[in-house]
C-alpha cells in the first residue's frame, strides 16, 4: 500500500433497518443470556448475605400487607364484598401477584443504576441486564407461591387445572410490567424524577386496582377497571389461580396485544439508547 492511499473505516450499520434492528436484540438476548445468570445470582447472593433474615424478607412483606388489610376487614374499617374464596388467600394472592408486576416494572431501570459502574468499562449485551431482570421478578415469584401452598391446605382449597392456568396467566403480568419497565429505562436513566414519579403513582395505582376488593360491576371503579390493563391482567391472574373464574376477562385480548407491541417498541428504544446513554454518562 502505497503512502498516498487512505485507509477509511465506516461503523456498522445493524440498526439501519427494522429487520436489521430487531436482529440485534435477539441476538443481544442470545449472548447475554450467560451474563444475565451470572449477575443475578452476584446480585442475589449479596443482598441476602448482607441480611439477618435472607430471604424471610420476601415472604414478610406480602404477609404484613396482607395481614393490615384482614385486620381491617375483619374490623369493619373495610367493606371488601364477596370474594368467594376466604379474604386472607384473597388478598394475599393479589398482593402477591401486584408486586410481582411492580417488581417487573421496576427492575430494568433497578438494573440499569445499579451496573452503570460496569457498563462504563466494560462493553457487552445490554439485554442482559433484561435476563436478571427476570431472573429476580422470578425468584421472587416463587417464594411468594410457596407461602400460598399452606392457605390452599389450612382453607381446604384444591389445586385443579384452574390454577395451573393461573401460574401460566402470571407470566403476561410480568411481561407486562417489564415492558413498562424497558420502555422507561432510557428516560429514567437521564432524569432521576422518573423512577420517583413511578413510584409514587404506583401506590395511587394500587386503590385503584382491585387487589383488596372484587372487581366492581357499576360505579367510577367498574369503568376504571375496564381500561386498567393491570387490573384486567391481575384479576384473571388471580381469579384463575384461586378457580373463581369461569372466563376470560373482558379486553384480555387487547391486553395480549398491547403487551407485545409495548415490549417491542420499548426493547428497541432501549437498543438504540442506552448505548449513547452509556458513553454521554461516561464522558
Amino acid at each position: 500500500m502505497s503512502h498516498d492511499e487512505k485507509t477509511i473505516y465506516y461503523s456498522a450499520k445493524e440498526n439501519s433497518s427494522l429487520f436489521q434492528l430487531l436482529l440485534s436484540i435477539f441476538r443481544g438476548f442470545k449472548e447475554g443470556a450467560d451474563l444475565g445468570k451470572r449477575l443475578f445470582i452476584r446480585d442475589t447472593m449479596a443482598l441476602y448475605r448482607q441480611s439477618a433474615l435472607g430471604l424471610l424478607w420476601a415472604i414478610i412483606i406480602p404477609l404484613a400487607q396482607t395481614l393490615v388489610w384482614v385486620f381491617l376487614s375483619k374490623g369493619g374499617v373495610l367493606n371488601v364484598g364477596e370474594t368467594g374464596v376466604p379474604y386472607p388467600i384473597y388478598v394475599l394472592s393479589g398482593v402477591m401477584i401486584w408486586r410481582s408486576f411492580v417488581d417487573a416494572m421496576n427492575a430494568p431501570l433497578t438494573m440499569f443504576h445499579s451496573s452503570k459502574p460496569i457498563l462504563k468499562k466494560i462493553n457487552f449485551p445490554k439485554e442482559a441486564l433484561i435476563i436478571t431482570s427476570i431472573y429476580k421478578v422470578l425468584f421472587n415469584l416463587g417464594i411468594n407461591l410457596l407461602v400460598l401452598i399452606p392457605l390452599f391446605i389450612y382453607y381446604g382449597l384444591m389445586p385443579g387445572i384452574g390454577t395451573l392456568l393461573g401460574l401460566l396467566a402470571l407470566i403476561p403480568v410480568i411481561a407486562f410490567g417489564l415492558a413498562i419497565g424497558v420502555l422507561i429505562t432510557p428516560f429514567g436513566a437521564l432524569f432521576t424524577d422518573v423512577q420517583k414519579f413511578i413510584m409514587s403513582f404506583m401506590q395511587l395505582f394500587f386503590f385503584l386496582t382491585p387487589i383488596i376488593y372484587p372487581a366492581r360491576t357499576e360505579g367510577l371503579l367498574a369503568q376504571l377497571t375496564v381500561y386498567n390493563p393491570a387490573a384486567i391482567s391481575i384479576c384473571t391472574a388471580r381469579d384463575l389461580l384461586l378457580g373463581t373464574a369461569d372466563h376470560l376477562a373482558a379486553g384480555y385480548g387487547i391486553f395480549l396485544i398491547s403487551t407485545v407491541l409495548i415490549s417491542i417498541v420499548g426493547l428497541m428504544l432501549y437498543r438504540i439508547s442506552l448505548p449513547i446513554i452509556i458513553e454521554r454518562s461516561g464522558s
